[in-house]
């Protein structure tokens, strides 16, 4: 038989290899108890068909499961009998994206991690990192914000487009974690604030969370200063 591959992507799993009826009837089964058992568990299960290989599935968000054979979130090639699994590189795994469910509203200029928008870093790891950032504010309080990170990073390329409320853009390159607060004028009644970055980033010994940490630019505690719910950072560990 030809060789199996198991491919995990963001919204969807794609199985693709030549299976004989038996092993079709059992990989349904053991599919069926996956998704009970995905429902119930909140740790890594791993599961075996019949000795035709060891699924492993990391349910620490049962919401969005991740299926691979001798790995979680890569690809893995298996032999034609699905008897043994080898995992590929990192590099070939999916994207993981992270929305903000709701919007985050701020009265003050303290900086502070934004609750969702944060990217867990392992040490001695690549990363790409794409984030966007829909906000607004008002003309008396504005917003400023920082991207973080673990300290001592072996390398931070980033590229960032921000456009106001006032309809001013900034195109600007990084080549460290931010050094100092950017602010972004805003205008009272306009919601059209806008961020885009793209990061490429090795991390070194420090294990710790990548971040978008922003707050009013100067404090003004009756004016809402929003980052909306549809924000979102998406990733990608490389190595």
């Amino acid at each position: 038989m030809a060789g199996v591959t198991l491919r995990s992507r963001p919204q969807s799993d794609r199985l693709r290899w030549p299976l004989t009826a038996r092993q079709v009837e059992a990989l349904d089964d053991m599919l069926e108890e996956l998704y009970k058992s995905m429902r119930k568990s909140r740790g890594v299960l791993t599961l075996a068909a019949d000795g035709d290989g060891v699924v492993t599935v990391d349910t620490t968000d049962p919401l969005r499961p991740v299926v691979g054979f001798g790995g979680v979130n890569t690809d893995a090639s298996l032999t034609g009998d699905g008897t043994s699994a080898s995992p590929l590189s990192a590099a070939s795994a999916a994207w993981t994206t992270v929305f903000k469910a709701a919007n985050t509203v701020r009265h003050n200029n303290t900086l502070a991690a934004d609750p969702d928008l944060v990217v867990p870093l392992v040490a001695n790891k690549a990363y790409t990192i794409r984030l966007v950032v829909h906000f607004s504010s008002t003309t008396a309080a504005d917003i400023k914000y920082r991207h973080a990170g673990p300290a001592s990073p072996t390398r931070v390329h980033c590229h960032r487009y921000t456009r106001g409320p006032d309809l001013a853009s900034v195109y600007a390159m990084d080549e460290a974690y931010s050094a100092a607060d950017v602010a972004i004028a805003c205008l009272d009644g306009e919601l059209a604030g806008f961020m885009q970055m793209d990061f490429s980033i090795v991390n070194g010994a420090n294990a710790g969370d990548f971040a978008f940490w922003w707050a009013q630019n100067a404090t003004q505690a009756p004016d809402d200063t929003i980052v909306y719910a549809g924000s979102y950072v998406e990733y990608r560990q490389l190595d």
